[in-house]
């Protein structure tokens, strides 16, 4: 007999499984089912287009921004995605390298007290800094990692999440400032993380085979055990852990404005490979492996 619950593969008596415990009556799932005969199978194209719209639809979402979930928020936040955003921005690279405030020069009636947080990342950026960066390299980095509800960062995810490309071109130049400081940095060797909430549908999504994803401007820790520790204080029940390896991330703790350990930020536009099939944890989490695809198509331009 097959499984009772396509969330587990326990046997009809699943009421040891924690997963189908919270999800409700088994039972109740099992008589929905319908003929198998009278299935239909989804096209090739269905499944893309549901894979996206799920991935967009939680890249897009994100936790209430309240207290300090304002600042944990970013590490909720799924980074990949199943288009490549570095698309969007083809081209920033040509920018010349400008001051922070020219970089930001757009925005500077659309972001409000923009001129002040750019006054206090210059103000209180890490400089001199250890890598050689310039101070409003390090300001750049420092602006992307303030958090409030006004904020660079905000605007910027926002521009992201329209997928429209003219939304884009205005950050060319602060873009092509934040990278020019982020390739002075090393690259971390170890894996980083990402705690994002749990829904059914991306699950699902996850474990679809082959799985080709791509990474989204994003920020992780360097600890699984930190990032539960820091999800204890959030609203989120259930947590799907997201690992990344090899995606060339950087560590910014140093250049931060909040005192976390681990600070990581990824570039956009790496092509990334399942590594493990989704595995699910004691407590019920699950947990997403996800490495750089090797090989020579593996290598989006930067």
């Amino acid at each position: 007999m097959g499984s009772c619950c396509s969330r587990c593969s326990c046997c009809p008596c699943c009421s040891r499984c924690s997963r189908c415990s919270r999800s409700g009556n088994c039972d109740k799932e099992k008589s929905n089912i319908k003929d198998p005969e009278a299935k239909l199978e989804p096209t090739q194209d269905s499944v893309i287009s549901q894979l996206e719209s799920n991935i967009e639809h939680e890249r897009r979402k994100s936790v209430p921004l309240v207290g300090q979930s304002m600042t944990m928020e970013r590490f909720n936040k799924a980074g990949f995605s199943k288009k490549n955003p570095l698309k969007l921005i083809e081209g920033y690279q040509d920018e010349p390298i400008a001051s922070l405030e020219e970089a930001l020069e757009p925005f500077i009636d659309i972001i409000d007290q923009l001129s002040d947080q750019i006054k206090e990342a210059k103000t209180k950026c890490h400089y001199p800094p250890d890598h050689d960066l310039t101070r409003d390299e390090s300001a750049a980095i420092y602006l992307y990692s303030m958090r409030n509800t006004n904020s660079v960062y905000v605007h910027l995810e926002e521009a992201w999440a329209s997928w429209d490309r003219s939304q884009m071109k205005p950050w060319f130049k602060y873009l092509n400032l934040l990278k020019s400081a982020l390739d002075k940095l090393p690259n971390i060797e170890t894996e980083i993380w990402q705690g994002i909430p749990f829904n059914e549908d991306l699950e699902n999504t996850l474990r679809t085979d082959p799985l080709e994803l791509y990474t989204c401007m994003g920020s992780c820790l360097q600890s699984k055990k930190e990032i539960k520790h820091h999800l204890n204080n959030m609203p989120i029940s259930e947590v799907i852990f997201v690992r990344y390896e090899l995606v060339d991330g950087k560590d910014v703790t140093a250049y931060a404005k909040d005192s976390i350990k681990g600070i990581s930020m990824m570039w956009p536009g790496m092509k990334l490979n399942k590594v493990k099939n989704v595995k699910i944890d004691t407590d019920g989490s699950l947990n997403l492996y996800l490495a750089k695809m090797l090989g020579k198509s593996s290598t989006c331009p930067s």
